[in-house]
C-alpha cells in the first residue's frame, strides 16, 4: 500500500521482469527473487490471471475468476511487512489438472498435496522464527473450504483462522488470491491492530509457496 512519487514513475527506475512458470504460486517465487536480489530496492509486482478455457474456469477443486493486482515491494519499512518467503516444487506432478487418474498420479498428487503444503509452511515459519501458534490469520488460495479443513487439520491450526470469505465471493483468483485476501484483511483491521498472517498457495505443476 504505497503511493508512487513523481520520480518513481520514471521508467528507468524499474526493471521489467515477468514469469508464469509457477502459476498460482508465482507471486511467492517473484518475492523470493526480490528477497535474494539485494540490488533491487523497489519492485512493482503485477499479477494478471484469466481463466480462458472451461478446464480452468470450472475444475474438480475450484471455480476460478479473472483478476489483476498491483503491489509495490520495497525495502523501506511499511505497515505491511513480509517476514519470509518459501517455495517448493514437485515436478513429478507437472501434468497439473491434466494428470491421468488411471495411472494413479492424481491419487498420488492428492496424497502429496498436504505433505508439500506442510513442508513449505514449515520452511516459511522457520525462516521467520515463528511457530504455527504465532499465526493469527491464514490467507488461503481460494480453492474450496473442504480442502482447507483438511489442510488445517494436517497443520494443527484452527480452521477459524482461515480467511474464507473470498472463496464464495470471488472463487480462485490464481496468483491473485494472496493479494485479494490481504487487501480485504487489511481493510477490516482496527487501525491499531497488528496481526501475523500466513499466506499459502499451491500451483499447477506442482508448485507451492508460503
Amino acid at each position: 500500500r504505497a503511493t508512487l512519487a513523481k520520480n518513481d514513475t520514471d521508467e528507468n527506475n524499474w526493471l521489467p521482469f515477468s514469469s508464469s512458470a509457477t502459476k498460482c504460486a508465482t507471486p511467492m517465487q517473484l518475492m523470493k527473487y526480490f528477497e535474494r536480489n539485494r540490488t533491487l530496492n523497489n519492485v512493482l509486482l503485477v499479477t494478471g490471471d484469466i481463466a480462458d478455457n472451461v478446464d480452468l474456469r470450472v475444475n474438480p477443486v475450484a471455480l476460478s475468476s479473472d483478476t489483476i493486482n498491483m503491489v509495490r515491494l520495497t525495502r523501506t519499512p511499511s505497515d505491511i511487512s513480509v517476514l519470509s518467503v518459501a517455495t517448493l516444487f514437485d515436478g513429478q506432478f507437472s501434468g497439473g489438472i491434466y494428470l491421468q487418474s488411471n495411472d494413479g498420479m492424481q491419487q498420488k498428487y492428492n496424497e502429496f498435496y498436504q505433505i508439500n503444503v506442510e513442508k513449505v509452511v514449515e520452511r516459511c515459519l522457520a525462516d521467520a522464527n515463528l511457530t504455527r501458534d504465532d499465526i493469527d490469520v491464514i490467507l488461503p488460495h481460494n480453492v474450496n473450504v473442504q480442502t482447507w479443513k483438511k489442510l488445517t487439520k494436517k497443520l494443527g491450526i484452527s480452521m477459524d483462522k482461515v480467511y474464507t470469505k473470498n472463496i464464495a465471493r470471488y472463487g480462485h483468483c490464481f496468483g491473485g488470491d494472496l493479494f485479494v485476501n490481504l487487501n480485504d484483511v487489511y481493510n477490516e483491521l482496527d487501525s491499531q491492530a497488528s496481526v501475523t498472517c500466513l499466506a499459502v498457495a499451491a500451483g499447477i505443476g506442482a508448485s507451492f509457496g508460503a
